[in-house]
């Protein structure tokens, strides 16, 4: 995939969060059923002092923390839009709460958080977002070079394309968006959103093959798979997690300055 066609697919949804902010987040008021399932995987006794909220939207996962009894001395949520972004400092779920915001496909957005190191790093609701798989993995690579010694990575992958409902908003590619749908990848869309077609997003759908990549690429930069499951939605299988604790038996392939110098969406 091309630069432009990464850019005109991030400006798609740059326009979206943007003018559906506050109805997106009021759908959005509760606790995905999969982070039950994560506590339960990583064992309920497991507490994290710092945590990365990578794609922090209303800040459902702070108020998640608080709720769990969590309260981590540094949490930090980073989004782009600028209307959830209010949104999450209005409802001030944790007092200690930073928000960051930053676009995570630009060149060197983990120099805002200096240099930082986090136990816990969540990548919710974010991938599917993510034009173009180089930039998918190097956006996991960048946060895996962030974990704290013994620390964990949590990344989830919307599969919106296996399930019949979700697959009725799939809409054809527009002839004047200024596209070039040659550049696309297998698993990318256009999908209407539940208030009416009007309003459009990208979505990628993570195949298994990819998937498969994803692991093997962050088990050579240095992470343990500790759990996978699928969880979310009326059926729980919306989204498939895939938590990975850093092993620093393992040496990392990718470092961050190396994941940086790649050619990427600058903005």
């Amino acid at each position: 995939m091309n630069q432009a066609t990464q850019l005109a697919l991030c400006r798609l949804n740059e326009t979206f969060y943007r003018e559906a902010a506050n109805a997106f987040s009021a759908k959005r008021q509760y606790p995905w059923a999969g982070w039950r399932r994560l506590r339960e995987a990583l064992g309920a006794s497991e507490a994290f002092d710092s945590v990365l909220d990578v794609g922090s939207g209303n800040g459902r996962f702070a108020a998640f923390l608080l709720e769990e009894g969590l309260r981590p001395s540094r949490y930090v949520g980073v989004e782009r839009s600028v209307e959830l972004i209010e949104i999450a400092r209005a409802q001030a779920h944790l007092p200690s709460a930073e928000y960051v915001q930053a676009d995570v496909l630009s060149d060197r957005w983990l120099r805002l958080l200096q240099e930082a190191s986090f136990s816990l790093i969540v990548v919710f609701g974010v991938l599917h977002h993510v034009p173009g798989q180089h930039e998918r993995l190097q956006l996991l690579s960048q946060l895996a070079g962030r974990l704290s010694p013994d620390g964990v990575l949590v990344a989830t992958f919307w599969r919106f394309a296996d399930h019949p409902r979700l697959r009725r908003r799939i809409l054809p590619w527009p002839t004047d968006m200024n596209l070039d749908v040659a550049q696309l990848e297998p698993g990318d869309h256009l999908l209407s959103w539940s208030e009416g077609p009007a309003q459009v997003r990208y979505c990628h759908h993570t195949s298994d093959e990819e998937l498969s990549m994803i692991r093997r690429q962050l088990t050579f930069a240095g992470l343990s798979i500790v759990a996978e499951f699928d969880a979310d939605g009326p059926d729980q299988k919306r989204n498939r997690y895939v938590v990975l604790r850093r092993d620093d038996s393992k040496v990392y392939a990718i470092e961050e300055s190396d994941a940086e110098s790649e050619p990427g969406i600058r903005t």
